[in-house]
């Protein structure tokens, strides 16, 4: 991947990163550790991840993604998970 992406005509730095630790209530299994992984992974600009029961720590551009983003995803997938 190139160090910058263009995005509506701006450069955007993606090469730096920020380091974000998340801590999780509600995760009680491997399948739990599994949805946390696949939702933070698929969101534009997480670099790396580690999730664990009960908490994660995400390395991600902030360029492309903010905190709340990543928030939002774990959220998202918490509800979807709850609705079955």
């Amino acid at each position: 991947m190139d160090r910058a992406t263009s995005l509506l005509g701006l450069q955007l730095d993606v090469s730096s990163s920020t380091q974000l630790s998340l801590s999780i209530d509600g995760m009680s299994c491997s399948a739990c550790v599994r949805a946390v992984d696949s939702a933070l992974g698929r969101l534009p600009g997480v670099h790396s991840l580690t999730v664990e029961l009960g908490s994660a720590a995400v390395c991600y551009a902030p360029a492309l993604l903010t905190e709340a983003q990543l928030v939002e995803g774990v959220l998202r997938e918490r509800d979807r998970r709850e609705r079955g």
